[in-house]
């Protein structure tokens, strides 16, 4: 995993498409949102940076190492935004996000994150994404 630029609002990673990179960008989430005060989120962002990542790794990507998915997450105003954008040709983002056939092992991402989020919207493409979540702080006010 190779971090990039950053802010002390803004974490920013490039990786591998590769499965284990995605372990990793998922811990350098959890120390950014621990330094910051948002332990209490760490359940719900992990879990849309995760399926998203896993969407750009696999699907975008075809777990090809040689290509590279970047990643960031910013607090802003309201709460996190989380971009993930992949190499890969794009997909028909204005499919359906129902929730996929229990007896499938896959199909349940898009609509974990459609669920999890404040806002998903893909570019038109359809191989860069962009999460909103909005958060609270510990100290019991919304993230601004």
């Amino acid at each position: 995993m190779i971090e990039t630029r950053g802010t002390p609002d803004q974490l920013r990673l490039a990786i591998c498409a590769t499965l284990p990179e995605i372990d990793l960008a998922c811990e350098a989430v959890k120390r950014f949102l621990g330094e910051r005060g948002l332990a209490k989120a760490i359940f719900a962002i992990i879990l849309l940076a995760r399926e998203a990542l896993l969407n750009a790794v696999v699907h975008g990507s075809g777990s090809d190492p040689a290509k590279q998915v970047d990643f960031s997450i910013s607090l802003e105003s309201g709460g996190l935004v989380i971009r993930v954008e992949d190499q890969g040709p794009g997909f028909d983002a204005a499919r359906d996000f129902s929730l996929a056939p229990p007896d499938q092992s896959h199909g349940r991402g898009l609509f974990i994150m459609k669920e999890y989020s404040d806002g998903l919207v893909f570019n038109d493409k359809g191989n860069a994404l962009t999460l909103r979540k909005s958060i609270i702080r510990e100290n019991g006010n919304e993230s601004s």
